[in-house]
């Protein structure tokens, strides 16, 4: 080797020895400074991959040898190493492909020192030859809600096989669930141009684009996929799902869905086991069921769990059937809650229709809506006598699967004007009962108080992309209206690059983005306690508003401003304010709402006392009543289920 290429020898043989140590970030660094002094050389590109092997990304390290051989064709260590590694992977043409060439090449001095042994052992290559783990290890990761690391396992298996559709499916998946949207759109559009007919890609395409705010393209993608798979009860159910959250012309288009999805279901049998029922088991108790999914953690668990504990034991039994496979740290609360628990999320419809006969159940409620763990085509046989829906989303029940829908006044209400022909069961006063907030509000960050702390009023939004493309015009019009606010969004993870830029992109639009502050993502914020510690008053959406949040800002001390519109997930949030006393935070149109948010944040005195006191306010109201919820809730079940013996 010439004599000015003494430095670029240094470095590759110092990497070289990094590797031996094991100290990896050093070899990496410098092969790269190696690549700096010498751009065509062929050591540290051998080095990068033998890096790649150890960091396991088998892909990475192949294309490292390609490059290698692309540059030096008759080079035999480069052979060597693209015939082991392709075998590792199961391609086994490539193997032998590269294994007879090696016999024909010639070895490099410098390369061939660094070469392991293994390299050129077919034999051994053979044994060893199999088929990536990258994507059942992504598979993994991504049930245990480990989703970045699933996003880097499917790349390295798509660095092996790019055309792999279950991978990309799986990654845009993963993408999603850390709002890297744009990302999981490319992922899942690839996914379909490669498996054309499958309806998966339809769902999983839509989930992405209504995450990520394109509630139009979501839209359209549901209504392509029903199209080309008709009787696809899914694409129906998240077409009813996505609607909720659109202009009312789709709104009207989502809501026509339920009467042919109900005419599917009905038309559709269901074979059951030859196994008999057990016997009566002599419970005298009112047996309720609950079928319970992920959704229902998320949005509605503080008011299940009211209902749980403070139900009447003596006289109830409670079981519920968990349609959600994924670990869940609200499941270990419920659990001790009630009499039986279920895990029946991979049972098949004819077992899990017995076992529900089985249970002798008064009544099953039925909490998923239209839902992933939904169960319709159980529901539709009726296992149980009578079935109640009660907060599953979008508040639009399948005649074919319910009986009746639980609702207080307020949305029963909105629900009858919404012409379904699923009756009312009414409630009476009040949907839902708050038994206070979680062990991680009461121990998570201290108050910020943000108003003094920064001489004019903070507003707080939930970050969801699909409730910010339809409410920012009003929140924006706050800010308008009160020159020195500002808007925080947070309380729903981190916010990645790509996110960022679509929602900056958006308030840009709208004359405010100086005002809007988006979290990093080690911040706080990010997070529910943090965010209603560093916010005033807390803004609601349109359409489609999120109760769970509402209550828990109010038992933080955070006023709540709700713009309630005529449809039922959004008069939910009339329901909340009215049962805490505060309906005078309602507003019914764009400008009230506005006034009220202004109003309110411009009395920073009370805005402070309202930390102290807002808590002490709500616990003393109908909303904290737990005990009377839970008993006219049980009577209302009781009184429904005689009247329909």
């Amino acid at each position: 080797m010439p004599t000015d290429d003494k430095d670029y020898t240094q470095s590759v043989d110092l990497a070289y020895l990094a590797i031996m140590k094991g100290e990896i970030e050093e070899a990496l660094e410098l092969c790269h400074s190696a690549a700096r002094q010498k751009p065509l050389g062929l050591e540290h590109l051998y080095l990068l991959g033998l890096v790649s092997i150890l960091l396991k990304d088998i892909g990475r390290g192949i294309k490292f040898f390609e490059e290698g051989h692309h540059r030096a064709p008759n080079n035999k260590e480069f052979a060597d190493a693209l015939a082991a590694l392709t075998a590792r992977i199961g391609n086994m043409s490539d193997s032998m492909y590269y294994a007879k060439l090696s016999l024909v090449t010639d070895s490099d001095p410098d390369l061939a020192k660094f070469a392991p042994s293994e390299f050129e052992d077919l034999e051994l290559n053979l044994e060893q030859a199999g088929v990536s783990t990258y994507f059942v290890d992504a598979t993994i990761a991504y049930h245990e809600r480990n989703y970045r690391e699933c996003v880097d396992l499917c790349g390295k298996e798509l660095a092996v096989h790019s055309d792999n559709a279950e991978c990309l499916q799986l990654m845009g998946r993963a993408w999603t669930q850390i709002h890297e949207y744009g990302e999981a759109v490319d992922s899942l559009s690839r996914a379909a141009e490669l498996m054309p007919n499958q309806s998966e890609n339809f769902l999983y395409l839509g989930d992405a684009l209504m995450a990520s705010g394109r509630l139009m393209e979501a839209d359209g993608v549901y209504q392509d996929g029903i199209n080309k798979h008709p009787e696809d009860v899914e694409l129906r159910n998240r077409l009813i799902d996505a609607s909720a959250f659109g202009e009312d012309d789709v709104r009207r288009s989502g809501l026509d869905q339920l009467t042919p999805l109900s005419e599917m279901l009905i038309d559709k049998t269901l074979e059951r086991p030859a196994r008999p029922l057990a016997p009566v088991h002599g419970d005298t108790r009112f047996i309720v069921g609950f079928l319970l999914n992920e959704a229902v953690l998320h949005d509605s668990l503080s008011f299940v769990e009211s209902v749980f504990r403070a139900r009447d034991h003596a006289r109830t039994k409670f079981i519920v059937y968990q349609q959600y496979s994924q670990p869940y740290a609200g499941t270990v609360a419920l659990r001790q809650l009630v009499d039986d628990w279920r895990a029946t999320y991979d049972v098949d419809d004819s077992t899990l229709d017995l076992i529900i006969r089985n249970d002798r159940l008064s009544v099953m409620i039925d909490l998923c809506g239209s839902r992933p763990g939904h169960r319709q085509q159980v529901l539709r046989r009726k296992p149980a006598p009578t079935t109640l829906h009660w907060l599953g989303f979008p508040y639009a029940p399948l005649s074919a699967t319910t009986d009746g829908i639980l609702a207080d006044a307020i949305v029963g209400e909105a629900l009858s004007a919404d012409g379904l022909d699923v009756p009312v069961v009414s409630l009476g006063e009040g949907m839902v009962s708050f038994g206070g907030g979680s062990v991680e509000l009461e121990t998570g960050e201290e108050n910020l108080k943000p108003a003094a702390a920064h001489g004019a009023v903070t507003y707080g939004a939930y970050l969801d992309m699909v409730r910010l493309s339809g409410s920012a015009s009003l929140w924006a019009s706050v800010l308008r209206a009160a020159p020195e606010a500002r808007l925080l969004l947070g309380a729903n993870g981190e916010v990645y690059p790509g996110t960022k830029a679509s929602i900056n992109q958006l308030f840009s639009d709208l004359g405010v983005v100086d005002r809007v502050i988006l979290p990093n993502a080690d911040d706080p914020t990010t997070g529910r306690t943090g965010f209603l510690a560093a916010i005033d008053i807390l803004l609601e959406a349109r359409h489609v508003s999120n109760p769970s949040l509402m209550c828990d800002a109010l038992w933080m001390g955070v006023p709540v401003v709700a713009p309630v519109g005529h449809r039922p997930s959004s008069q939910i949030a009339r329901s909340v304010l009215n049962a805490a006393g505060k309906s005078e935070w309602v507003g019914f149109n764009d400008a009230d709402t506005v006034q009220i948010a202004v109003e309110l944040g411009a009395d920073m005195t009370r805005l402070e006392t309202f930390r102290r006191s807002l808590r002490t306010e709500i616990k003393a109201s109908s909303l904290c009543n737990e005990p009377e919820f839970a008993e006219r809730f049980l009577k209302t079940l009781e009184d429904y289920v005689a009247a329909h013996a």
